[in-house]
């Protein structure tokens, strides 16, 4: 599913003729911004447990979370950070942070396209109990991306979001 989602982007560039380097841009950001990035990552995901927790008093987290380790404990440790970290790191980047976010830049209000784009990246998760958490990362990447005007940085935290799950559950 994360490939077919990387495809779409790619025909649309093709499609509209677009310079790839627009929608999917990789730009070596300053160091600055990457520790920025870091440090603003490591406060999200404190908001996030806060987020979460209340999330649990609303969905059964326990049941969600047994069928994740579940399908993870299945696999290698190798296959498990392919699947898990990379893949999605790369495809869900290159389909929100750049095909979403070159699609929607006739809005003009860049707070409204991050709330957007990380509310399409929520309800992309198709979970109820990690909506709000996954729509919050979602806008903070959008954010990271459209500051950076590079893709690197977000497919870096998401992948460091995604293998540290996967770690913690091995």
């Amino acid at each position: 599913a994360g490939i077919f989602i990387a495809l779409i982007g790619l025909l649309f560039t093709f499609f509209t003729r677009t310079k790839i380097s627009e929608v999917f841009p990789f730009k070596l950001p300053p160091v600055r911004q990457f520790f920025g990035s870091c440090f603003m990552y490591i406060s999200l995901m404190m908001v996030n447990a806060s987020v979460s927790m209340i999330t649990s008093k609303l969905f059964d987290p326990e049941i969600r979370s047994a069928e994740i380790d579940s399908m993870i404990l299945k696999m290698s440790p190798f296959g498990a950070i392919m699947i898990v970290a990379v893949l999605p790191a790369l495809c869900e980047e290159f389909f929100c942070r750049g095909f979403l976010v070159r699609c929607f830049n006739s809005i003009k209000s860049k707070k409204i396209l991050v709330l957007l784009v990380g509310i399409i990246f929520g309800v992309m998760h198709l979970d109820p109990y990690s909506f709000f958490p996954t729509a919050l990362m979602g806008a903070f990447l959008c954010f990271i991306a459209i500051k950076t005007e590079s893709l690197l940085i977000p497919i870096f935290l998401h992948f460091a979001n995604n293998a540290l799950s996967v770690v913690m559950t091995f």
